[in-house]
């Protein structure tokens, strides 16, 4: 008996798997794809091709529809968009099978033009695509003669009235198997409900709402009194059973309120919303007489999500209540794997930052002078300082600037100091210990570019660095009250991929962290749909430094880096751009780490998991020309290139988005060959593979992560020929440090 237990956990867990590597093969939207599909087929198959028709007409609208869209603005666009398939299915479900083709295009066409347009008003569409464009589609209906006949004739659940249902009680096969009258996607509750439990399970970021929504129906179903002001139900509605496999229930419950952009971003937020949206649907269905209770109160529900935000969510105040617990924000769709911790090494030496304070001068006093000057000498004079951003770009700060202050108010300032590389801490240091420059520096910005909005994004969790974030927003509060009050501390998702600009935008409006196609870019067309500036925290918290020398040049800066790994003193440490990497782990970094002599240094790992390994021996780099965020981390000989470049490969596989095919797949096939190399088991032909697929991920790759995950294996080939090869060709070759990667 235990071993027949063991054998089905163990298949079940096998399966489960599976499942989940599927679900990161094909990403969070293709995958709800995946799982509309069975939905559609079996409406086709139950009401036959009239049904079949309207779902594919459906889906043609909402994809022409979004094309049009999205070319008329000036948007970047594509022939399979996986959203505007998912609106097309989701409206084709709710529809009946002989819905004329004026109402299908009248809905596609609301759904994907008024339910996807974000105003520059309001920033965002509050209300869900496809729920919108099927109201519409029902008031149109709801206004035919015909619509008296049908009691419900929005959202069919026939076995729940009277005049659809007769007196018997339906058959509770019947409503699972979904033989019972009603709309192409709603009829077969057994399939709804394991493909509702799959979606939950794997791929929906929201399931607090379903909970919530299917909880309350069922309490409310059990409590209600039976009385004769239910309108037109047969006497089996107050049994929850019937009324969850009899009605259009699983179909809001699962898809509708689990929409990542219109429903809340906190788990407490998710369970109000749910339970508003179940409450209003049963009274709805009871009480009244409209139509499609269900759909309507989503759609009452989805404006509210920014409010609860505000209470309970993932954009706080700077000033939160006494003792408030932080609340879990939105989680990701591939949060079953935990994000790489970029732990701040202990032993931490800080040297060098209290350069930074501009001699001489009060909190907050930069800033004081340059809100005296007129908004464009300000930026002039970030222009000539040649400051570039600090997050890995380099790309010059004034520009940007430029490219904010010519799009139209309001707009807003998003300081990135997530830092999700394993290699960099340098962000979360300056948070922690100098919290006054980044907020004069985000202040600075924000006063420039007049935003309205300030988002300071911090590495989730750290309550160290929001406490000191919270204390000099206070000490801003001050002297420039109407600054403070529109910082805005948000922990952010931990996910490497998410220090992308686009990607941290849409993790802030509650989507998946997934970088966007540009045009529009972020200064265009950012946070809500507003003209948006993201900055590197180290980017800011040089401002008031730079902006503190008048009628001068600013001196050039130095680098902030953040050294670790086998050294004496690891740390963040400000060192000026003409000094080698040697020199600098000679000096600031205290020599080897344990006692390790000088030929016991092996390599210099760059840029972090995507940067270059560069060898130690006879190294010239300077400071100045390190790639990304200015990271170094001292690989010892005991260490190998092949399992640098392995665990590298891994990086890329964990934190890939899989939005595209080149990363998503590429990064796992990198993966793979290291593994097979850095155990012996490679074949000859694994080096020029190695290249070829570096090649096409570098090319191909739609952002930063997938070009630049390739490096490290590059650098590898390339410097330490004679390692690799002795991998290559001894089979029974495999060092403790490959042995220990693998």
């Amino acid at each position: 008996m235990a071993s027949s237990t063991r054998t089905w956990t163990t298949a079940f867990t096998r399966q489960l798997a599976g499942a989940r590597a599927l679900r990161a093969h094909l990403g969070a939207r293709w995958s709800v794809v995946s799982l509309l599909i069975p939905l559609a087929v079996f409406g086709a198959i139950r009401f036959g091709p009239r049904a079949g028709m309207v779902l594919l007409l459906s889906v043609f609208f909402c994809a022409g529809l979004g094309i049009a869209a999205r070319a008329l603005s000036g948007q970047s666009w594509r022939y399979l968009n996986a959203g505007s398939l998912i609106t097309g299915l989701l409206l084709g479900l709710t529809l009946s099978a002989d819905t004329p083709l004026s109402l299908i295009l009248l809905g596609a066409a609301v759904a994907e033009v008024a339910g996807k347009h974000r105003s520059q008003k309001l920033g965002t569409n509050p209300f869900n695509p496809a729920a919108l464009g099927r109201a519409a589609v029902a008031v149109v209906e709801l206004s035919t003669p015909a619509a008296a006949v049908d009691p419900d004739v929005v959202s069919s659940a026939s076995p729940l009235f009277v005049a659809a249902g007769g007196t018997p009680a339906p058959e509770l096969l019947d409503m699972l198997a979904g033989t019972t009258p009603g709309a192409i996607g709603e009829t077969s509750a057994a399939l709804l409900a394991m493909t509702g439990i799959t979606l939950v399970t794997l791929v929906a970021v929201k399931r607090e709402a379903t909970l919530g929504m299917l909880g309350t129906v069922i309490v409310l179903v059990l409590v209600l009194p039976a009385s004769s002001a239910i309108h037109g139900h047969a006497p089996w509605v107050l049994d929850p059973v019937v009324y969850l496999l009899g009605g259009p229930i699983f179909l809001y419950a699962f898809f509708f309120a689990t929409d990542p952009a219109t429903t809340p971003n906190t788990r407490l937020g998710g369970l109000i919303f749910g339970a508003g949206a179940g409450a209003l649907g049963v009274l709805g269905r009871l009480y009244t007489t409209i139509p499609g209770p269900e759909m309507w109160a989503i759609l009452l529900m989805n404006p509210l999500a920014p409010t609860l935000d505000r209470w309970l969510g993932t954009a706080r105040s700077f000033a939160p209540a006494p003792g408030a617990a932080a609340e879990e924000g939105v989680r990701s769709f591939y949060g079953d794997v935990p994000p790489e911790e970029s732990a701040r090494p202990p032993g931490l030496v800080v040297q060098g930052i209290d350069n930074l304070v501009p001699p001489g001068e009060v909190p907050f006093g930069v800033l004081g002078r340059v809100m005296t000057e007129s908004r464009q000498d300000v930026v002039e004079r970030v222009r000539e300082s040649g400051l570039r951003g600090c997050g890995g770009a380099r790309f010059p700060a004034a520009m940007k600037w430029d490219a904010v202050l010519a799009q139209k108010k309001p707009r807003v300032l998003v300081v990135n100091g997530q830092e999700g590389e394993p290699d960099s801490f340098k962000d979360r240091v300056l948070m922690e210990r100098r919290p006054e420059l980044v907020i004069e520096g985000a202040a600075i910005a924000a006063h420039v570019i007049e935003a309205n909005e300030i988002h300071v994004v911090h590495h989730p969790g750290d309550s160290s660095v929001r406490s000191a974030l919270d204390k000099a927003i206070s000490g801003l509060a001050e002297t420039h009250p109407e600054l403070a009050e529109r910082f805005v501390l948000v922990e952010g998702s931990g996910l490497y991929v998410c220090g992308e600009e686009s990607a941290l935008l849409a993790f802030l409006e509650g989507e998946r962290g997934e970088p966007r196609e540009r045009p529009p870019h972020p200064t265009e067309s950012g946070l809500r749909g507003r003209p948006t500036l993201v900055h590197n925290v180290e980017t800011l918290a040089w401002l008031p430094l730079l902006l503190s020398v008048r009628d001068a040049r600013a001196p050039e800066l130095p680098r902030l880096i953040s050294v670790s790994g086998a050294v004496g003193r690891p740390g963040v440490y400000s060192v000026p751009r003409d000094v080698s990497l040697s020199e600098l782990v000679e000096t600031a970094g205290g020599g080897l780490g344990d006692g390790a002599s000088k030929p016991g240094l092996l390599a210099f790992a760059v840029g972090g998991p995507t940067g270059e390994l560069l060898p130690a021996s006879g190294d010239s780099t300077l400071v100045g020309e390190l790639p990304g965020t200015g990271t170094l981390r001292v690989v010892s000989s005991s260490s190998c290139p092949v399992a640098e470049a392995l665990n590298a490969a891994r990086f890329a596989a964990k934190e890939t988005c899989g939005r595209c095919t080149p990363c998503r797949v590429g990064s796992r096939e990198l993966e793979r060959m290291w593994s097979e190399l850095a155990k012996g088991h490679a074949p000859e032909a694994t080096l020029s593979a190695i290249e070829e697929l570096s090649d096409t991920m570098t090319e191909t790759s739609a952002c930063g992560l997938g070009r630049d995950a390739p490096r490290r294996a590059l650098s590898v080939l390339k410097s330490f020929p004679e390692v690799v090869t002795r991998h290559l060709e001894d089979e029974e070759h495999e060092c403790d440090a490959c042995r220990r990667s693998n």
